[in-house]
């Protein structure tokens, strides 16, 4: 259905690369880093939005975040929350 999210692969290439941007991107940059994908959605928009469930590291500390990151038309990303 348009404009709603559905479950997506996990091992998705562009899944990988939101969620490689999501963590990346985080201040200071460095902090943190991706140990696994548990979940992801995406929705059509003006290019796709990717809501995942990420297991990450911040400062050596396991945690898991929820995130959602929009990948636009013209190929750059935005994180649209992180939480």
């Amino acid at each position: 259905m348009t404009g709603a999210y559905s479950p997506t692969d996990t091992n998705e290439n562009d899944v990988l690369s939101c969620a490689k941007y999501a963590v990346d991107n985080r201040e200071p940059k460095g902090t943190v880093s991706l140990v696994k994908i548990l979940s992801a959605e995406k929705q059509v928009v003006a290019g796709m939005n990717y809501k995942m469930q990420l297991s990450i590291m911040s400062n050596g500390v396991p945690q898991v975040v929820n995130v959602v990151v929009w990948s636009k038309l013209d190929g750059t990303k935005e994180v649209i929350s992180y939480e």
